[in-house]
């Protein structure tokens, strides 16, 4: 393969496999090459805080996300939660799907 588009966390994991792989661009967003995610809850919920999360069913996308799996759980364990011991994860297979409840509706 001569070009690939890569999420973050798919480009370590390929550069740890071959590191002859080298990036030709880097997407800018807003003017900044970072990642930033969102933590939703459905409207009615009592959590405020991600330590209100604790205990909590909690939806991630993909183990190989960095906006839905990464960052999550580094927001989650600097906010005191252990994400294997103190959530019910689970893993939804993508973003898209990752928005839909168990009910049908959409957060």
């Amino acid at each position: 393969m001569q070009l690939a588009a890569l999420p973050p966390f798919v480009y370590v994991k390929t550069t740890e496999r071959d590191p002859r792989v080298a990036p030709l661009a880097v997407k800018l967003s807003d003017g900044s090459n970072g990642s930033d995610g969102l933590i939703y809850v459905i409207e009615d919920s009592p959590a405020q805080s991600l330590k209100d999360l604790k205990g909590t069913r909690f939806c991630f996308t993909d183990v190989s996300s960095t906006t839905g799996y990464l960052l999550p759980r580094l927001a989650l364990r600097e906010a005191g939660i252990d994400p294997d011991r103190d959530l019910i994860a689970h893993l939804s297979g993508s973003h898209e799907k990752r928005a839909a409840r168990p009910d049908g509706r959409r957060l």
